[in-house]
């Protein structure tokens, strides 16, 4: 392009020809495949606004060969449909969000999205600041031009004060160059210092506020969003992974193999299951990006008695996948689960020898003496006292579901 200057757009090389008819084709082949495979999901699936957006690239894509080829026109400039199709790379967004490697682009390129509306309002409340104090040090160049003569006035400063400070838009800027690097603020300030000590102390009073107070709260609350948006985006990521085929696959086989349909993973299933190396549980590993011994730590971590909730084991090996103080969080509340259960079963037993206890000395027992009615009578009582409620009852009496 520089060395072309004025010369048009120009032809494109064979090699930039070929290589966009080779894009073209591998979307078609990839949108005719998509037609094929999900037919009214394509319309309606879970990616359907994806899948609108590929459809609508190809068909601006032969356009844009049809035209090249059947009607050429120097004047008219399609450049931005060549662009439009490199949104596509957009798409690549979705590999990265789910891919452990990329956690820290993933997370910086989140935080950023996620700013744009307090940039918006960080940028309002910044130049209404810089339009007050522009509108008040206007004000005084003003009053300092209308009392004194021209004659006294050098030309060195009429002309600084004619770039700086000649209007309030000038002004807003000429703050905006201050506080944001664009200029020294000493010889901005030049003209102010004639205007009158007043008017350079508001100057003076300017720089400390935008560079002290404002600056860093503004800073303060991009950190917040940031954080926000980044915690956001790992329950999104959790969520898409969660709705995985792989992953519904494995839970579907995993009860098949528990005979009792507790919904419970024992021990001795999961180790014939790695020894075998079932596909199955295979495939799920590779999708959190996990192997088989981490999958029997995750089960080792969370289990209590050689048996595992189904559900637990598998968000245990997600947020292994995801992070460290996902899994803290689970063996957290693994342990008070098993604790509540513990402690439920207990009670019982207590309950019960006292009974027998009374019926052995041949005492009356007294309307409410029973732990049972003491726990009802104080609003404590457990839900599954003496249903025979499994653990995962309990857990969603106590605790609420684990996601």
């Amino acid at each position: 392009a520089l060395q072309h200057v004025g010369e048009g757009a120009g032809a494109e090389s064979p090699l930039s020809i070929r290589v966009n008819y080779f894009f073209v084709g591998f979307y078609t082949f990839e949108i005719l495949l998509k037609l094929v495979g999900l037919k009214c999901d394509f319309w309606r699936g879970q990616d359907w606004k994806w899948n609108v957006f590929d459809l609508v690239l190809v068909v601006f894509a032969w356009y844009d060969l049809v035209a090249d080829q059947f009607f050429p026109n120097p004047h008219l400039n399609q450049t931005w449909l060549r662009g439009l199709r490199l949104l596509k790379m957009f798409k690549m967004l979705r590999v990265i969000r789910v891919m452990r490697y990329f956690r820290e682009l993933r997370n910086i390129i989140a935080a950023i999205l996620g700013s744009f509306t307090t940039l918006i309002w960080a940028i309002l409340a910044i130049s209404l600041m810089m339009l007050v104090f522009g509108l008040a040090l206007v004000n005084g160049i003003s009053t300092y031009l209308a009392d004194t003569h021209p004659a006294r006035i050098p030309e060195a400063l009429m002309e600084d004060i004619r770039w700086h400070w000649g209007s309030v838009p000038a002004s807003v800027l000429t703050l905006y160059k201050a506080t944001s690097g664009g200029s020294d603020w000493e010889p901005l300030a030049a003209p102010l210092v004639q205007a009158g000590a007043m008017y350079y102390a508001i100057f003076l009073a300017y720089i400390a506020l935008s560079t002290i107070a404002v600056l860093n709260v503004v800073t303060g609350i991009f950190v917040d969003a940031a954080m926000t948006v980044v915690g956001r985006d790992a329950q999104l990521v959790f969520e898409e992974i969660h709705d995985r085929s792989e992953i519904k696959a494995l839970r579907v086989f995993l009860r098949r193999q528990d005979p009792a349909n507790s919904g419970m993973l024992s021990e001795k299933t999961l180790r014939q299951l790695i020894a075998d190396k079932d596909r199955h549980l295979g495939d799920f590993l590779k999708v959190v990006q996990l192997d088989f011994s981490d999958a029997m730590e995750v089960f080792a971590l969370l289990s209590a008695n050689s048996m595992l909730d189904i559900e637990e084991f598998i968000s245990g090996c997600m947020r292994l996948r995801m992070d460290l103080t996902g899994i803290d969080t689970i063996a957290i509340k693994s342990s008070v689960k098993r604790f509540t259960k513990q402690f439920e079963v207990t009670m019982e037993y207590v309950d019960e020898e006292f009974q027998k206890l009374r019926e052995a000395l041949h005492e009356s027992r007294p309307e409410g003496a029973l732990l049972k009615d003491r726990l009802q009578q104080a609003r404590c009582l457990p839900l599954q006292w003496g249903s025979g409620g499994g653990l995962g009852n309990t857990l969603s009496m106590s605790l609420g579901k684990v996601p």
